[in-house]
């Protein structure tokens, strides 16, 4: 391991073995460790999303607002007609109504 091989783990293994015994035995400490069972449990991992289900969930969301955008488009398409067909008839009427207006010249 390349722990094992640096200046740094070299310099403290000389630097423990050069102690004195008890002063030594002050600084090791022993664990003991106890297993309840030896049993493993094994887990798989699997992705969440599939390459095929994240395509498919992108269209579909990209279906969703292509055909919300259309419909906005088409209904602001239809607020501009009815207002310019309004504007166009009351247009026609002020002229209609100016026509039958004006004054017939007596002679």
């Amino acid at each position: 391991m390349f722990w094992r091989r640096s200046e740094c783990y070299q310099s403290y293994v000389l630097m423990f073995l050069c102690m004195p015994l008890v002063r030594r035995r002050k600084n090791l400490l022993r664990i003991e460790v106890f297993y309840e069972d030896f049993s493993e449990t094994a887990s798989i991992e699997e992705p969440e999303y599939t390459v095929e289900g994240f395509i498919s969930d992108l269209g579909g969301s990209v279906g969703l607002y292509l055909g919300l955008s259309i419909i906005s488009a088409t209904e602001l398409l239809q607020v501009f007609y009815s207002l310019f067909k309004n504007l166009a008839f009351q247009a026609m009427r002020k002229r209609s109504k100016s026509k039958t207006r004006t004054p017939i010249a007596a002679f």
